[in-house]
């Protein structure tokens, strides 16, 4: 018999569900419905599912750095996550809203940002203003 199956049986008021990833820690709870974890990731590509309860949950569509992707039941093939950096990466699970939804970022990045956008911004603020010779 299992190890788990025999503690839900002496503790059945337990619960030993836990959102899991391969090369990740198991994610801890921030928040009600919010969990997260972290990992030292190398670049290259890799499949990208997550299981919870034993059931597995796969990103809906291109997997991207800082936005919120809808998780989906896994079907044939799981999405490839590509790293284009080594670094430590966070990955968070939200399921608040009912359809569970990831988050995967890189550490010492901002969030919610578009780098063309900020890049843009900051060029034009460090741009010097032209001198009128009057």
């Amino acid at each position: 018999m299992k190890l788990a199956a025999l503690a839900s049986l002496l503790l059945p008021g337990m619960a030993f569900a836990a959102w899991t990833t391969a090369d990740f820690p198991a994610f801890t709870e921030q928040d009600a419905g919010r969990f997260t974890t972290q990992n030292e990731v190398t670049k290259g590509t890799r499949p990208l599912r997550i299981s919870f309860d034993q059931q597995c949950w796969q990103p809906a569509g291109a997997i991207k750095l800082n936005q919120m992707l809808s998780l989906e039941p896994c079907r044939d093939t799981p999405p490839q996550w590509r790293v284009f950096r080594d670094g430590r990466y966070t990955l968070e699970v939200d399921t608040r809203s009912g359809t569970p939804t990831l988050m995967l970022s890189l550490a010492g990045q901002p969030t919610n940002v578009d780098e063309g956008t900020a890049h843009s911004q900051y060029a034009a603020a460090a741009a010097p203003v032209p001198q009128m010779g009057w």
